[in-house]
């Protein structure tokens, strides 16, 4: 259950972070690195996706 929903809201939390209007002085670039960090934080706290497939991710 804790993995389907960190999943969701992992995907819910990068579509809202790139929705948003960007802080004055941001980058495009850096708000969707900010999106991506956010995904990821997400999917790894939750344990959405095996933490085994995160070593292939560095």
């Amino acid at each position: 259950m804790r993995q389907k929903l960190g999943l969701f809201l992992g995907v819910v939390f990068f579509v809202t972070i790139l929705n948003v209007p960007p802080i004055p002085g941001m980058s495009t670039v850096a708000k969707m690195t900010a999106a991506i960090a956010v995904l990821m934080a997400t999917w790894w706290i939750t344990e959405a996706i095996p933490i085994s497939v995160w070593q292939w991710l560095h």
